[in-house]
């Protein structure tokens, strides 16, 4: 009802603002760190419902059960490999330098699996005209 890209902006900031503020205050202030961690938690609830739309959206059809059970798999997947990824470099370079390497090609990967697979516009059926 909102709108997948007003949500899904509202959401991001959410999730941002918990991080700096998870991050920013773990030790000076646990209540803060912890403000932080539900406002990550309800602004990533918030980027499901909106990703679900935006599938829906994309990949419609007989093929939605299969494409929404391999994402619901991969999901969990690629947060374990990122946190471990990530505790792996700080623990042995100090640094996050190769998680966010490991962010940007999947990123990239993301944009290219839904460019491949997504509809184009000529395959879209014709909207009615307003009057």
């Amino acid at each position: 009802r909102l709108g997948r890209r007003a949500v899904g902006v509202i959401a991001a900031a959410v999730v941002g603002g918990g991080v700096l503020l998870a991050f920013g205050a773990t030790s000076a202030a646990p209540a803060l760190a912890l403000a932080g961690i539900v406002l990550h938690g309800a602004g990533s609830g918030a980027t499901i419902a909106v990703r679900s739309a935006a599938f829906s959206d994309v990949f419609g059809g007989a093929n939605f059960g299969t494409i929404f059970g391999l994402l619901a798999v991969a999901y969990p997947i690629g947060g374990t490999i990122a946190v471990y990824t990530g505790a792996l470099a700080v623990d042995q370079l100090g640094t996050y330098g190769p998680l966010v390497a490991l962010v940007l090609v999947a990123l990239v990967g993301w944009a290219v699996a839904l460019w491949i697979a997504g509809p184009r516009r000529r395959d879209l059926p014709r909207r009615p005209q307003a009057a």
